[in-house]
């Protein structure tokens, strides 16, 4: 019918945007890849006419047929393939004086979701056309190597691209940071129950008192809301201490989890996930802490003398800490992100 316009009515509405025909697309591409197809629906016909025991002369080689004839036709409306490729700046490695910047890129309709290597909260993207993308993503001061994945349906990284940014941003923090750890205690300090535990401490390198309430900390990046912290005012230049102990029973600051002297991930997040400070490390050593130096300047964590609570200040170099910098590769991921 002639008069009959479709886009009219809400569901013809919800597929002109962008986002949400590239979705049908790219369910309809998933569909026909995993199960709409002749090679999977044949097994299963071949199954059901055996059930019939040869009480019938006709297969469902029609069905299949008819399937096969549906998945092409649906296969050539689909927009054509295209690589999934960062296009700012043309895909080349640039400096920036911002500590964020816009990223644009182009994905086929496999990919779901984008997100940032070493992230796990997908990036909030815009998509300006079917397959173009838009999103922001945060830089730390100096070199960063950003690694953009592009997610299928099944949730599985299908294709990544890279671009090298330069921030010459101040490496200044504006509000809180992971400052100091402390992984393997065994003398340094203890809680207020007299327990040796790892702890973190956090610092306000703001010029403003700024709560903690909304805030998530985490000993796995991939679980960005495994601990809400409770609320409470840091002055600036003030710092708190949390203590990774997995006693939650002892205090407020008892986080839910403990610190792997082995090496793992620290991550400080917003109330909407986003990532405010990460850092990945590598494997301690006893009763040396780890962290910035001066305090909320970000560069990589180095090996401290530890202050908990207190300003940070490097250790005298006498043999133990000495080896302890040659041995250890720490933190070769510190992250900011905001």
């Amino acid at each position: 019918n002639d008069s009959y316009d479709y886009n009219k009515f809400n569901l013809g509405k919800i597929i002109e945007l962008p986002r949400n025909l590239r979705l049908l697309n790219g369910h309809f591409n998933d569909i026909i890849d995993k199960a709409y197809n002749q090679t999977y629906m044949q097994k299963w016909a071949t199954h059901y006419y055996s059930l019939l025991q040869n009480l019938s002369p006709y297969s469902f080689d029609c069905v299949v047929d008819f399937i096969s004839e549906r998945r092409n036709y649906v296969l050539s409306q689909l927009p054509a393939e295209i690589p999934f490729k960062i296009t700012t700046n043309g895909g080349n490695d640039f400096t920036t004086e911002d500590s964020e910047v816009d990223l644009s890129g182009e994905a086929w309709i496999n990919i779901k979701n984008i997100r940032q290597e070493n992230n796990y909260t997908e990036l909030n993207v815009d998509w300006n056309t079917i397959s173009t993308w838009n999103t922001k993503i945060k830089l730390f001061p100096g070199t960063n190597y950003v690694v953009i994945q592009g997610l299928d349906f099944s949730g599985d990284v299908a294709v990544t691209d890279t671009i090298t940014i330069i921030s010459t941003a101040s490496p200044i923090a504006k509000g809180f940071v992971i400052n100091e750890f402390l992984a393997i205690n065994s003398t340094v300090n203890t809680d207020e129950f007299g327990g040796y535990d790892d702890w973190i401490e956090l610092y306000n390198a703001g010029t403003n008192s700024k709560n903690t309430a909304g805030l998530f900390l985490t000993d796995a990046l991939s679980l960005p809301t495994k601990w809400m912290m409770p609320p409470t005012n840091i002055l600036p230049g003030g710092f708190l201490l949390i203590w990774a102990d997995n006693e939650t029973n002892q205090g407020a600051f008892h986080a839910p989890f403990k610190l792997s002297g082995t090496g793992e991930e620290i991550g400080l997040y917003d109330n909407s996930t986003s990532a405010i400070h990460s850092i990945s490390y590598g494997p301690q050593s006893e009763d040396i802490s780890s962290g910035l130096f001066p305090d909320g300047i970000y560069s990589d964590f180095v090996p401290l003398s530890p202050t908990p609570a207190a300003r940070n200040i490097l250790p005298e170099p006498g043999a133990e800490w000495i080896m302890t910098v040659l041995g250890l590769l720490l933190c070769k991921r510190n992250t900011l992100l905001r």
